[in-house]
């Protein structure tokens, strides 16, 4: 399966090509809405089409998906291109429940909580940046 548009694989980076990857966040978001998917329609979901901050359609394959009580967690893969981290090849999990409030939305296995002052977010809060160049 192809996830990127073939005209938009790669990006010029110092006159050098290279093969695009997907963020951290981009994975969170694509494993959040296939679980979403999967919980309000009770089908799995084998992919979910997505478009990045920066407008670039996706379609990315979702992985171990599990139905709970009133829960679906899964997972999208983690693809660095060629410009790879130590989360290359890392699956990202969310899982989304029903609450009173509606549909709650949260990082899976893995995914840590904000424990010390210092970021720009409050503590016991999953941890989030903005898109590159907000």
């Amino acid at each position: 399966m192809q996830s990127f548009p073939e005209d938009q694989r790669f990006v010029y980076v110092n006159n050098k090509m290279m093969r695009r990857g997907h963020t951290t966040g981009t994975c969170a978001a694509a494993a959040a809405k296939a679980a979403a998917l999967a919980l309000l329609t009770g089908n799995t979901v084998d992919c979910v089409d997505i478009v990045t901050p920066k407008g670039i359609p996706l379609k990315l394959p979702v992985e171990d998906m599990a139905f709970g009580d009133g829960s679906v967690r899964c997972a999208v893969r983690k693809d660095g291109g060629d410009d790879i981290d130590v989360t290359h090849g890392t699956l990202i999990y969310s899982e989304v429940s029903l609450s009173d409030c509606g549909i709650l939305i949260d990082g899976g296995v893995g995914v840590g909580r904000v424990t010390r002052k210092g970021l720009d977010q409050p503590q016991a809060t999953r941890p989030s940046t903005k898109f590159p160049g907000a």
